[in-house]
């Protein structure tokens, strides 16, 4: 049921208007993995009108049946400020994803850590650093 044989040009000839047909079908049975393709054709533009919010909306669904690139890519959507700016539960998704040894969310979070001032974003470090209670899981 998975769109990758029309989403790849090694299988059948490529064609993402059916890749999100195939994804759209199996994401209707709660499939992570074919909301992460889903998101990746709106963000992308491929087969459908590009569209940042249903890119997020998707990836934040993936990302609640807990499939590891939806985690990393909602994290990263929202850390900067695409769909809905919020830097903290960017951060709590960032997280979960390295739980899952997702490496990339591991650049990610350092990189944050990297770039900011602690001084000037001592709220930002310590979400990063410890949890707290009042993040967005």
């Amino acid at each position: 049921m998975s769109g990758l044989g029309y989403f790849y040009s090694n299988g059948p000839k490529q064609n993402f208007t059916k890749a999100y047909q195939n994804y759209q079908k199996c994401a209707n049975i709660g499939d992570g993995s074919c909301h992460a393709g889903l998101g990746f054709l709106y963000f992308h533009g491929l087969g459908v009108t590009a569209n940042q919010s249903k890119a997020l909306e998707h990836f934040l669904t993936g990302a609640q049946l807990d499939d590891i690139s939806c985690l990393s890519n909602a994290a990263q959507l929202l850390h900067h400020g695409q769909g809905k700016n919020d830097k903290y539960r960017s951060i709590s998704l960032f997280k979960k994803a390295i739980e899952r040894n997702e490496i990339i969310s591991s650049y990610f979070l350092a990189t944050i850590l990297n770039s900011i001032d602690p001084r000037d974003n001592f709220d930002l470090v310590q979400a990063i650093l410890f949890p707290k209670a009042n993040n967005n899981n």
